[in-house]
């Protein structure tokens, strides 16, 4: 078994839009892309655990996450490897 964690600061320099109209470059189509606004900083966690459970398989599971004032943004993941 192999622990792994991580920790981290996001800072956004500038002040980004929720709504941002574009436009591709040579045949003009425009679009909106939408998200959710930015906090200007954010704690970024990851933290897991690989376990080996036979030479040929493995198992990786984990928490990675985002913090800040304005939004927060959880998952859990997990990944099976089976080599043959």
């Amino acid at each position: 078994m192999v622990p792994d964690f991580n920790l981290g600061w996001q800072h956004a320099f500038n002040r980004f839009m929720a709504n941002q109209g574009l436009t591709f470059a040579g045949t003009g189509e425009s679009f909106t892309v939408s998200g959710v606004p930015l906090g200007t900083d954010a704690a970024a966690m990851q933290a897991g655990v690989n376990l080996i459970l036979s030479p040929a398989a493995t198992l990786d599971a984990g928490y990675d996450g985002t913090v800040s004032n304005r939004t927060q943004d959880h998952a859990v993941r997990a990944e099976l490897s089976w080599k043959f």
